[in-house]
């Protein structure tokens, strides 16, 4: 739903009568008295907000899954290591390069001292 002042209004209502307020205000005015129909179903078919906010939270989820993947990786890397596993074996059951275990070490180190 959209506002209009105090009013709540459905979202082709908006869409019509923002067109109708373009037109007035000589906004596209040519383009919009031919092509009315078409701008209306274009822009409503352009912009869904149910739609729009679904797709949101899809890629938000899937941000998360990906950042908690990430984390609870570091978090295996980082037991192996203070279960006194080697950077090479680390390395191989992680499928990272040495330099990145390493990296991920040296980081977790430096938050360590620094706290």
């Amino acid at each position: 739903m959209f506002y209009n002042g105090l009013k709540e209004m459905p979202p082709k209502e908006a869409i019509e009568r923002a067109i109708t307020e373009c037109i007035k205000e000589g906004i596209l005015s040519d383009f919009l008295k031919k092509n009315r129909a078409e701008a209306l179903e274009m822009n409503w078919y352009e912009y869904n907000e149910e739609l729009h906010l679904k797709s949101e939270r899809q890629i938000a989820y899937e941000e998360g899954i990906e950042k908690g993947m990430e984390r609870g990786q570091i978090q295996y890397i980082l037991r192996m290591y203070k279960n006194g596993y080697s950077l090479n074996q680390i390395a191989e059951i992680a499928v990272k390069t040495i330099e990145e275990v390493q990296a991920v070490i040296e980081k977790e180190e430096s938050v360590l001292i620094k706290n």
